[in-house]
């Protein structure tokens, strides 16, 4: 379970009169930006038993068009996988190792294990800037759109 943000699309009336492909570019860069300072938390936060799922933590952004959404998702990225050695010496057998498959566990635990609850701290932490920095961000970056270079 990653730790995401959901913002309704309320703040982006103002983009109506743009074209579509611009608002959603604008949209993707600033809320990637706002979702930075929470990433960076996630990664302070996560353990590091083997460095892996400190190294796998992404940002997806989406847009859910049906409810008006879009959400920031902060979380061990499926498409990271590293093979790991598993024992000592030349002939030490190795394991594909994907930390999304098991990144829940370790935030929530299972019943056998206390969970480390370090992506609902990081949540908190980050959600207050967040809003602020898309803001500052989506003005930046769309003036920059529409003259044709790059944010």
């Amino acid at each position: 379970m990653a730790a995401s943000i959901k913002w309704t699309i309320d703040p982006v009336q103002s983009l109506a009169g743009l074209a579509s492909g611009i608002k959603n570019k604008a949209m993707r860069i600033a809320i990637n930006a706002g979702a930075a300072p929470m990433k960076a938390a996630v990664i302070s936060a996560a353990p590091s038993d083997s460095g892996l799922l400190k190294r796998s933590i992404r940002i997806r952004v989406r847009n859910y068009k049906a409810n008006n959404t879009w959400a920031a998702i902060v979380g061990a990225s499926w498409g990271f996988k590293k093979n790991v050695k598993i024992g000592k010496g030349r002939n030490a057998k190795r394991k594909l190792v994907q930390p999304a498959r098991y990144q829940h566990l370790v935030d929530r635990g299972t019943k056998n294990f206390v969970g480390r609850n370090f992506m609902e701290a990081a949540l908190n932490s980050g959600k207050a800037a967040f809003t602020q920095t898309v803001f500052r961000k989506l003005s930046e970056v769309i003036p920059a759109l529409i003259a044709g270079r790059k944010p």
